[in-house]
């Protein structure tokens, strides 16, 4: 037996908005860099094509996201000569793995480019100096076609990802290395790596990033309104990318070679018997790095998130490089790092902003909390579930004040669904009529437009008519209530066996 009919509307799709903390004051020079810099492309492709000797400060800085410093050797230093310009290039190789050819073609670069050797950094990644500018093209792109690459090896953005570098084929072992490699692609930049591309290799995209399925499914996420960027290009970092950079390592139970609470993330990897990933103990906010002489500026030991399940892990990953882009310090380029974050504003803090994500926050005017509670137990929801649901049941009139009151809470959480239950009672507790357009938009225009603005789905829940002959797919009352929807209307038929 048909017992009702209710259509479920769409108001709008997610609407993605970046994070702006700095709002209120001029971006910094290295911010406005960045930001200008499509994508990590210029100046510096720009200053490819001369023939000086050196690149300027704005390049040098692009050009350190592409995995290579500008210096000089100071052995050749002297007063008033010219420098001995030659460029640092540094490989991105997740968990210090690096194939046989990959490892000769360095060996051979190495002599005939640069200065002959090969130096191993406490990253697990290999770097090359001495390297002249006017090479840097040739030794980059061979790299890149023997299976290397330096993209994101330096820069604000995520450095390469380590992990034991034991050859052990037990132990979780095997599980960390293929994390730390699903680490290393996930963290990618989108955009920018088709700019790494473009100047490196002439564009050829068979030398592109190939992410697992696993990760790419999770890199699709990146676009959700909870965690993007706000820019559709570059959706996880944006075109100013990380405040400063980021690191990350991966290790298993009693191995601690990768240093683990020196990272700003740190993952344990617990495993299963039959060797596959149950979940992680995750470490956040750890780093050595400080600035003579001043104080404010000191090495910090990670703090303890929690645990993680293995099929969350990758979620979280990004979750937490999107916490740190959106909240890092981009004014004071030495209090940037994430240790930083959450040492000024607590574990607990950060805990809570994670857990922010995908929350709902549910507007109902026609139940109560009890009998939404039971229907969303019915529905199959569980107590974890409620910790994630935020819930109002206004009685009176959405005045001027209290709607200024509730917008200011859901921004407070940041929800990324809002439900509306349902628009009829709504508008009756205003003194709207339901049958007038004019009624209509003006509660569109009151209530529900300034929800988009809070980065959330929004979705209403409406009546039909009573009447199956008559009911059609039109929600009860004036036509301007279909008229605002910009996703789509689904009509849900409740049925008692």
């Amino acid at each position: 037996m048909v017992v009702s009919k209710t259509l479920i509307r769409s108001l709008c799709q997610p609407v993605t908005i970046a994070s702006n903390h700095l709002a209120s004051k001029e971006p910094s020079k290295f911010e406005q860099l960045k930001t200008s810099s499509n994508y990590l492309r210029e100046p510096l492709a720009s200053e490819l094509k001369n023939d000086l000797p050196f690149f300027t400060e704005g390049a040098v800085q692009i050009l350190k996201f592409h995995g290579s410093y500008q210096q000089d050797n100071r052995d050749n230093r002297l007063k008033g000569q010219a420098k001995d310009w030659g460029m640092m290039l540094r490989l991105r190789s997740p968990g210090g793995r690096v194939p046989a050819q990959l490892f000769l073609a360095l060996d051979e670069l190495a002599n005939r480019f640069g200065n002959g050797s090969m130096r191993v950094t406490t990253r697990q990644a290999f770097q090359l100096h001495g390297i002249p500018k006017q090479d840097l093209r040739t030794v980059l792109s061979t790299i890149v076609k023997n299976l290397g690459s330096t993209l994101a090896a330096c820069g604000d953005i995520n450095r390469n990802v380590m992990a034991p570098a034991a050859p052990y084929e037990g132990l979780g072992y095997p599980v960390a290395r293929r994390l730390a490699d699903d680490i290393a692609d996930l963290l990618a930049p989108k955009a920018a790596a088709g700019a790494y591309l473009e100047l490196w290799v002439d564009g050829e995209k068979r030398y592109k990033i190939r992410p697992s399925i696993a990760c790419s499914k999770v890199r699709k996420r990146q676009q959700d309104a909870n965690l993007s960027s706000g820019d559709p290009a570059e959706p996880l970092y944006g075109s100013t990318y990380m405040p400063r950079k980021f690191k990350v390592g991966v290790t298993v139970p009693g191995d601690n070679s990768i240093d683990l609470l020196t990272q700003d993330l740190g993952l344990v990897a617990f495993t299963d018997m039959a060797g596959k990933l149950r979940g992680c103990n995750v470490y956040v906010g750890g780093g050595m790095g400080r600035t003579h002489n001043k104080e404010e500026t000191f090495a910090r030991t990670a703090d303890c998130l929690g645990y993680v399940k293995g099929s969350k892990i990758l979620d979280l990953v990004q979750a937490v490089v999107a916490l740190q882009r959106d909240n890092g310090d981009r004014e004071q380029r030495r209090h940037g790092r994430m240790k930083y974050l959450i040492h000024d504003r607590g574990i607990d803090w950060f805990r809570q902003e994670l857990d922010k994500g995908n929350t709902v926050f549910y507007l109902d005017f026609e139940d109560s909390v009890r009998g939404i509670y039971n229907r969303l137990k019915t529905l199959g929801a569980d107590l974890r579930h409620f910790k994630s649901f935020l819930y109002s049941n206004p009685t009176e009139a959405l005045t001027a004040g209290a709607r200024e009151a509730l917008l200011t809470k859901i921004d407070e959480y940041k929800p990324s669904l809002i439900v509306v239950d349902g628009v009829n009672a709504a508008m009756n507790i205003m003194g709207l009529d339901l049958e007038k357009n004019k009624d209509a938009t003006s509660f569109s225009q009151e209530v529900l437009r300034p929800l988009r603005l809070h980065n959330a789905a929004i979705i209403t829940i409406d009546h039909v008519t009573k009447s199956k002959d008559n009911r059609g797919n039109y929600a009860i009352g004036a036509q301007a209530k279909r008229a605002d929807i910009d996703g789509c209307a689904v009509a849900v038929e409740v049925e008692i066996a």
